[in-house]
Order: C-alpha cells, then structure tokens, then sequence
C-alpha cells in the first residue's frame, strides 16, 4: 500500500453567467448533479475576461476570482438551440428481444409510477428470460451487474427488518440468498457494490454524524469497520477488494473541511491515508480503471484558482484549472471560478482523458463538459445551449469521443425526448446528435456500437453508426446494464 504525501484540496466554486441569454433562470430538476456539484454560489460580474495565452496549469497565476472586461467575448454553444419541443408520437414497438445486436441487457421492472418492482428481464439474442427478486431491493433501485457481466447482486427485504443479499450467476444459472447481520436502513440509507459485484458497502443512515459502515460479501458475512466515530461522505471502490472513503471526524460539514481520503483493504483490513485535509465543495473522487490513480478537487493556494489533480504513487499533477477554461476562446463568458466535478465515468478507457461537467448557478444555465489530458495542458470544453442541461449521463465511446446527454423542459426535438450527443474528445465539438428518452440512463452495448435508451413505454437501442437504424422493443423499466 503506498501512504501518500499530506495535501490540502479544496473546492471549485460555482459562478452565475450575466449574459442576456442566461439571466432567466429555468426551473429544471437536476437532482442527479447535485451531490456532484454542492451548494456554493457566486456574485455575477457583467464582464468577460481576455482570452490570454494558455498557460500550464502549474504556474497559472491566482487572480483571486475577479474578472477583465473584454469587449469581444462571445458566447459559443457547441450545438444550436432546437425550435420548440412538438408532442409528436414515438415510433411504435418494432422489434422483439431476439433483436438485441449484442450481449445482455439487463432491465429491472418499473410501474408507470416510478416504483421499482422484483422482476429482472435479461435479453439476448437467445430470447428473454426472467429472474425474481425475492423481495424488494434496499436502499432502491441498486442492483448491481459485474463488470464482466457474469454477477447481478443486491440488497433484499421480505419484511422491512431483516436484511438478505442476493445473486444471481449468469454462468450457472443459479441464485444464492444469504442472511446478513446488516441492521434496516433509514430513508437515506444507501450501498455501493464492488466492481465484481461480490461486496457491498453499506451505510444505514447516511445523515447520522457518527457513520456506521458495513461490509458484507455474498455469504452474509458481516463487518462493521472501525471508524473512530468519523462522518462518512462518499465511498468509492479503487478495486474488488480496496475500498475508498472520504470521512471527516468532526460531523458533516459542508463544503468539506479537513476530511481525509483513505483506503480499507479487505485482505488487511484497516485504514490508510491517501490525502488530508480536504476542502471541497463535493466529496466526490474517481479511481482510474486500474486504480493507480485517483482524480479530485484542489485548492492549492487559499483564495486561489481551484484546480482539478491526478494523485499517483509518484506524486501529483494538475489536469487543468479553472483558469484554464476561462482562457479557452469558448470560455471567455465564464466571469466567475468556474464549478466542475469528477464524473463516475469522468476516466477515459485507457486512462489518458478526464471529464468534468460544469454549470454557474444559482441558475440553470450554462452547463459544459470540460475534458482535459491526465497528465495535464489545454482542456477543451463542449458547451450546452442556454435551453439545456447536462444531467451527468453517458459514456466514453472510445478513448477521443465522449456520448452525453442534454435534456430540459424545452430542449429535446419532442416534450419527451433529450438530445444525445457525440462529442469529440480532443477538440470538444460536436460530431453528431440524436434523439433519446429523457433522463433516461443510456447505455453502451459491450462493442460500443449500440446505445440504449429508456422511454416512459418501451427500450430503444439506437445505433451510433446510424441513429436513424433504431430497434424499438415493448419493454421498459430500470437499465441495469448491458454487457458481454
């Protein structure tokens, strides 16, 4: 285990855009970014600041937030805004199961309310087949699908008290339910499942000052680990048997202040430190897909710049700041620090990218995605249309193009549709764009040909190649995965 160096980190601070086009704000629901993004807000200045030479993120300099009038600066949305949205009829089902182009997908049943129900649906090319859950999934809806797409697992109750975890193993075709010593959640309870889908952490109250961590594995074996009466904020899983926390051990502050990061490894329990003393507007932090190193939020200089870094065993770098963004010719009207947070999926595949998404509130406007080398220079930024938000769904297609999802009450080509857009990675344009449900969680087929896409009625599986080729199937419900 490597003990990293002590390193204070901070937060990226919001900032509200005083253009005319987004002064009003639009009342949209972004619930999924909110853990992401924190609560901060910020003062507006009517101004734009120059578009300087690029600088490396390193030796940028802080200019303490304030901005330098510029009298060119233009906005530049990546993708123009649509007309208004028509109430236009979706295509009817036309294709069945059989159809699926490649792999598994995996749905769990959902009612027209919303409530996520027991029946999991896997289909292929063999056909469809059902798997019951034998009781309701807590906290809902995890349910896991293993990275190789082998394992779905979760979390049950039959009565509201005791605690079961349940598998299923594709290979086999066998289920195995166990008895935990797990105590019933709250309300804010919640589980984070391990890549393999063989562990879960789970956390009973998530809002109690003094957490309660449980680690269980499929055969109900239970541990509670040893905390020392720390507030756990986030949990992220670095490997199939390294756990990674972000705590703090005097109670739930927000923004973070002096929370550490560190490490539980399974096969030698304990905890190690990775980094102290955190100050960040959102506990967030991502592994990259080997583990050897984890992307957060930094604040290196008090009052400064805030700055995004890759921590590694041999030490760290910048990827890029919010200095950066600014000075990018699409950047200029972002007067303020800008606001971005690490992605769950923010890795590219090979670990050579980082994506972030951003926004200036207190309104709604001005979201973009912001991808920078891992290793640190230039970012590149898409920007959304003033009409239209980021709600943190997609995927890396491959290691230059990036799929995202812009949504909105009035963004999509239809009151029912977002708009999914394939952005090129390495210059942050748009290559392409098409219709998808909205607030749907899309999903990549295992060859990364094919996205899936949730609508209220039915699953449309949308070839990236052509997305007017498109399958649409009579089945709807929670996407667990599609794999293998």
């Amino acid at each position: 285990m490597v003990h990293y160096p002590r390193r204070r980190v901070g937060i990226l601070v919001p900032l509200l855009l005083t253009s005319p086009e987004c002064t009003a704000e639009r009342k949209v629901d972004v619930v999924r970014l909110r853990k992401l993004l924190g609560a901060a807000s910020a003062l507006a200045l009517a101004a734009c600041i120059p578009n300087a030479p690029a600088q490396s993120p390193s030796t940028v300099p802080s200019t303490g937030g304030v901005a330098v009038s510029m009298p060119g600066c233009v906005r530049e949305d990546s993708v123009p805004r649509l007309s208004a949205p028509a109430a236009s009829a979706l295509p009817a089902p036309s294709g069945s199961v059989a159809n699926v182009p490649s792999g598994r997908l995996v749905v769990l049943d959902r009612s027209d309310a919303g409530i996520v129900g027991r029946t999991v649906s896997q289909l292929d090319a063999r056909g469809p087949s059902t798997v019951e859950l034998p009781g309701i999934l807590v906290p809902q809806p995890v349910l896991q699908m293993s990275t190789g797409g082998e394992r779905l697992s979760g979390l049950t109750t039959e009565d509201g008290h005791a605690i079961n975890i349940w598998s299923y193993d594709e290979n086999t075709k066998s289920v195995t339910l166990a008895q935990t010593e797990l105590p019933q959640g709250t309300p804010t309870a919640w589980a984070s499942w391990s890549p393999d889908a063989r562990h879960a952490a789970y956390l009973p109250d998530s809002q109690n000052k003094q957490s309660r961590l449980f680690l269980v594995d499929l055969a109900g074996q239970t541990e509670e680990l040893s905390l020392h009466n720390a507030y756990v904020y986030e949990v992220a899983w670095r490997s199939n048997h390294e756990l990674s926390l972000m705590i703090n051990e005097s109670g739930p502050l927000r923004p973070l202040s002096g929370a550490t990061l560190v490490v539980w490894d399974l096969d030698r329990p304990g905890l190690t430190q990775v980094v102290t003393n955190v100050m960040a507007a959102t506990s967030n932090h991502v592994w990259s897909p080997d583990g050897s190193a984890v992307v957060y939020q930094d604040e290196d200089v008090a009052g400064g710049p805030d700055r995004l870094v890759r921590r590694t065993a041999a030490g760290i770098n910048v990827v890029f700041g919010a200095t950066d963004l600014q000075r990018l010719s699409n950047g200029c009207d972002l007067v303020r620090t800008p606001t971005v947070a690490p992605l769950d999926w923010g890795w590219s595949p090979d670990a050579a990218r980082f994506a972030v998404i951003g926004k200036m509130p207190p309104s709604e406007c001005c979201w973009y995605l912001a991808v920078g080398a891992a290793s640190g220079g230039v970012p590149v930024l898409f920007r959304a249309p003033e009409n239209c938000y980021l709600n943190g769904q997609g995927a890396w297609i491959d290691r230059d193009r990036i799929l995202v999802e812009l949504t909105g009450p009035d963004c999509g080509p239809t009151v029912r549709e977002g708009r999914a857009v394939v952005i090129d990675a390495t210059t942050g344009k748009a290559l392409g764009e098409f219709a998808v449900g909205k607030k749907s969680r899309l999903r990549l087929s295992p060859d990364h040909r094919w996205v899936v896409s949730a609508y209220q009625d039915a699953t449309h599986l949308i070839s990236l190649d052509n997305p007017a080729r498109r399958i649409v199937l009579p089945v709807h419900g929670e996407l667990v995965g599609w794999c293998c």
